[in-house]
């Protein structure tokens, strides 16, 4: 429903603060991957929740997938320190309708520098709320296509038990 959000996404009605999505940041499985990751105490960590996904328990397999490959730490905006996004379920994602998180394995060693030098990622590096790029808007053509073909025979889809 649209009331929560779109596509899955409980955006809405301040559920992106609520005790549900503060339970997930401060869950002690989380606060402490992140405190190892960073190398800090729990109670010094900077935490943000954007959005909680969801699909109801009898959701059926979508018949087409609307691709949303992206970046969503963009250094243009100007934030160039170490960032981690993580992804957590709380319920098992393993059927074929649930899971959305998709990953592109080694993709962090050439293919985010290429995208930041792209002249849509320095346009929205300049821009309120220009974190996020995504690869099918990239303004250089070649790379868009050459990176849009990595991508679709690279990224795969990960179901996850709870």
């Amino acid at each position: 429903s649209d009331l929560i959000g779109r596509k899955g996404c409980a955006s809405q009605r301040g559920l992106p603060h609520g005790a549900f999505a503060w339970a997930a940041r401060l869950h002690p499985a989380v606060t402490t991957i992140f405190a190892s990751l960073f190398d800090t105490a729990e109670n010094e960590l900077s935490v943000g929740l954007d959005c909680s996904f969801w699909s109801a328990g009898d959701a059926r397999p979508a018949s087409v997938n609307s691709e949303w490959l992206h970046v969503d730490q963009n250094h243009c905006t100007g934030m160039t320190w170490s960032c981690v996004q993580g992804v957590l379920y709380v319920w098992q994602s393993e059927c074929e309708a649930a899971s959305t998180t998709v990953v592109w394995p080694g993709s962090h060693r050439d293919v985010y520098e290429a995208i930041m030098k792209d002249a849509t990622a320095i346009d929205r590096g300049r821009h309120l709320g220009g974190q996020s790029v995504r690869l099918g808007d990239l303004a250089d053509k070649a790379l868009r296509y050459a990176l849009l073909a990595r991508a679709r025979a690279e990224a795969r889809r990960v179901p996850c038990p709870a």
